[in-house]
């Protein structure tokens, strides 16, 4: 199938040295996306009768069947009492996920998970979805640190790199779980496209920031995307409510040098789309792994 996506380079596009300042409420006001249109296919056929945990470390993402006890997606951060069911129902069944079927048998020490979800759509937190390809942590440790920083602030972003640093594992991953949330039929406005790192060229990365963005003023370290015919693009169709995304957003290894092994994504629209269709609610859980 072939679709336009959001924010991806084009093929000529010049990668510039320095990074490229953006700022998303700019880009919403005037629309100024470019578009780039690509073949896509269908992941629920790759992965079908495929080993979950082999099918993850092999594209950097996999879907799974997951009825999550979950009924209110509390998104107050500060909020960790009985009622916010994100950090007492979901943080149990996302680490049992991640133990088990994302990086069972690989040494993980902990597993951080934070106490709210990122919510898209007809939510109370934002009516807006993510496009445009990005990448959203970079894939050294100093562009992770300054991304944690611009974030939860500087001496966080130290913890974190100190952590890391003195790690036995030497590894340190950041995954999102993405899940659609009270809708009533299966999705079929604005899926998530995602790459398979591994056809993903570097001289293809595009250095961007978000600015204007962050709760510190800092920028935000994200990396963009120029088109290749080689890259390889996948969707998975009809998501229901009862299934979760998993997907690595960020996977370092300390003392080799920087490879991308996470997932350039965006949101985008299926082609010949019913005005009519229901509107995309979803869900973005950040949980960090330490080794």
């Amino acid at each position: 199938m072939r679709v336009q996506l959001p924010g991806l380079y084009a093929s000529d596009f010049t990668v510039p040295k320095d990074r490229i300042a953006i700022d998303p409420a700019a880009l919403a006001m005037n629309g100024e996306v470019p578009l780039t249109e690509v073949d896509i296919q269908d992941a629920r056929m790759l992965q079908a009768d495929r080993d979950p945990t082999d099918f993850f470390a092999e594209y950097g993402f996999v879907l799974l069947d997951h009825a999550t006890e979950v009924s209110t997606w509390n998104t107050d951060p500060v909020d960790l009492s009985s009622t916010n069911q994100v950090g007492r129902i979901y943080a149990r069944e996302v680490e049992q996920i991640v133990r088990e079927l994302i990086l069972p048998d690989s040494g993980i020490t902990y597993i951080y998970q934070p106490p709210n979800v990122i919510t898209r759509g007809n939510t109370e937190e934002t009516e807006s979805y993510a496009l445009g390809v990005h990448q959203d942590y970079g894939i050294t440790a100093d562009e992770f640190q300054d991304n944690l920083a611009a974030f939860a602030g500087v001496e966080v972003a130290k913890n974190w790199r100190l952590a890391f640093e003195n790690s036995a594992g030497g590894r340190f991953v950041a995954l999102s779980l993405w899940r659609t949330i009270q809708m009533n039929e299966p999705l079929r406005h604005m899926p998530l496209a995602l790459c398979d790192p591994r056809s993903v060229r570097q001289e293809d990365l595009v250095p961007t920031s978000l600015v204007n963005f962050t709760p510190t003023g800092l920028p935000s370290i994200q990396m963009g995307l120029k088109h290749h015919p080689d890259q390889r693009w996948y969707y998975y169709s009809n998501m229901t409510t009862d299934e979760v995304l998993v997907i690595n957003q960020f996977d370092l290894w300390r003392g080799e040098a920087p490879k991308l092994r996470s997932c350039f994504h965006t949101a985008f629209e299926l082609p010949n789309m019913d005005s009519n269709v229901e509107p995309r609610r979803s869900c973005e859980y950040r949980p960090q792994v330490f080794f």
